[in-house]
Parts: C-alpha cells; structure tokens; sequence
C-alpha cells in the first residue's frame, strides 16, 4: 500500500515529451527501489536526508541539493540511508525517440546515462 503522494497523468505533453507521473516522499530508513529497468525517464531531486544511488556498475553517495537521473533500459538501484533517510520528490515522463528534447538538454549540461548525476550549488 502506496503511504505518499504521486499524481500520474494520462496524454499530458509538452513538446515532444509525455509526462506520467510525479510525487515526493519522506523516505523510511533503507527504503529502496530496484533493481529495476524502467521504460521511461525518471528525474529525482533529493531535498533532505542521504541515500545512495546505482547503474552502470556505479555507486553516488548523494543528498539534499543532488539530483539523479534513471534513463530508460538501465538497470538502476536506490536507497536511502538507515540514520537519515532522504525526502526526495519525483518526475517520470518518455520522450518521441526521434526528437529526445530533454536528453538533448541534459547532455548539454553534462548530464548523460554515464554521469546521471547533477549537484546543486
């Protein structure tokens, strides 16, 4: 049983790009997600606690300020920390393949399924 928010949407673009879903959550200690291969992107943004993230045989430690991405066909992984938990808020959306806007937009700011890592300042 689902204890936090997310909102799916159905037929809602913009541009090229489908939004499913959003939501946030406190996370409880070591709560986890995968492994797992989604069909979609998958955008998260960490406003408080740690946790640790996982793909492509790589392990980040991150916490508030981080954001991380999960790109379609990767076998992703993550977990919050058992003393502080992270509160993370979430965006999943796919893009048209032959227009990609927003991996196009990430790759221009460094962000691709090599380094799905962006910290904020």
């Amino acid at each position: 049983m689902q204890s936090y928010p997310e909102y799916q949407f159905e037929n809602l673009w913009f541009n090229q790009t489908e939004l499913l879903f959003c939501g946030t959550q406190q996370c409880p200690p070591n709560h986890f997600a995968g492994p797992s291969i989604r069909n979609h992107m998958l955008m998260v943004f960490i406003h408080g606690g740690k946790g640790i993230f996982q793909t492509g045989g790589k392990t980040w430690q991150l916490r508030a300020g981080a954001t991380f991405f999960v790109f379609p066909q990767e076998v992703t992984l993550y977990r919050a920390d058992s003393e502080d938990p992270w509160r993370y808020s979430w965006v999943g959306f796919r893009e048209n393949p032959q227009e990609a806007f927003f991996s196009k937009l990430l790759k221009q700011n460094g962000i691709d399924r090599n380094t799905p890592i962006h910290i904020a300042e």
